[in-house]
């Protein structure tokens, strides 16, 4: 088990003993996912809380004040504030995405992942979500990338299988079978 899926799993196990309603864990899912997104965006932020400069303590006081600053639920900063004792600050991503995947296959779901070239309307990831529940008996929810090196369609992975329509892809099947067939009749 990785380091960041065990942080996600004790944190999932706390919300669950301290019973914790759904509202609320849903708001400490958006509150690691903001914190994620702040430090990848920051670089200020992430040399301060990352880096070696600054002390725990004073990191400790930046998440207070980010706390405070972007409303996160109280279990939101224990969590960090731990995470940010143990050393291991730059896995915010990854704690944001374990906690969502911990969290989703507690109720019986898949976290799969669906990448396009631009981001989709929610929309339309609804529906590939139910098209995918419906398709493997789970309840599929998606992560979002955007990747626009594939061009055009989707890209979904899930549970270690990947469905790739993308143009990128079928760009690579057509010049495969050409060269396929050109290599046979030569």
């Amino acid at each position: 088990m990785s380091v960041s899926k065990s942080y996600a799993s004790a944190l999932f196990a706390a919300v669950q003993a301290e019973h914790l309603d759904a509202a609320a864990i849903e708001k400490i899912e958006a509150d690691l996912n903001s914190f994620a997104s702040h430090l990848a965006s920051h670089a200020q932020l992430r040399a301060a809380l990352c880096g070696p400069a600054a002390t725990s303590a004073e990191k400790s006081a930046v998440l207070t004040q980010l706390a405070s600053r972007l409303q996160w639920h109280p279990m939101t900063l224990k969590f960090l504030d731990l995470v940010n004792r143990k050393g291991r600050m730059d896995l915010s991503t990854e704690l944001a995405r374990g906690f969502a995947r911990v969290r989703i296959e507690a109720a019986g779901g898949v976290l799969g992942i669906l990448e396009s070239p631009d981001p989709l309307p929610d929309s339309d990831v609804k529906q590939l979500a139910a098209a995918f529940s419906q398709k493997l008996g789970k309840q599929i929810t998606f992560e979002k990338k955007t990747r626009p090196e594939l061009l055009a369609g989707v890209k979904i992975t899930v549970g270690g299988t990947t469905y790739d329509g993308t143009l990128k892809a079928q760009l690579n099947r057509l010049r495969d079978k050409f060269f396929e067939t050109s290599s046979s009749t030569h």
